[in-house]
């Protein structure tokens, strides 16, 4: 008997073919998003990203705060009724 014809054997064929794609999904997927030091550092650029942005927003209000004090800017806002 050949093993081509044996349906245990195509069976086994089929599976380890099957095992192989998955096992090189999972490669893939853990390579993208298993590796906690790369998620870590992600995370850590975001939080310096925030950061700095905060930072200019203070910088923002500092500037505006000189501004509107030196040129007697108003910030209320007038409607039309008082015009």
């Amino acid at each position: 008997m050949s093993t081509t014809s044996d349906p245990c054997s195509q069976h086994e064929e089929i599976f380890k073919q099957s095992a192989a794609e998955l096992e090189a999904d999972a490669d893939d997927l853990q390579g993208t998003h298993g590796n906690p030091v790369t998620a870590l550092s992600g995370m850590a650029r975001l939080r310096a990203e925030n950061e700095a942005l905060r930072n200019q927003v203070v910088s923002l209000e500092t500037q505006w705060e000189f501004l509107r004090t030196t040129l007697g800017v108003s910030t209320t806002i007038c409607s039309r009724d008082s015009i």
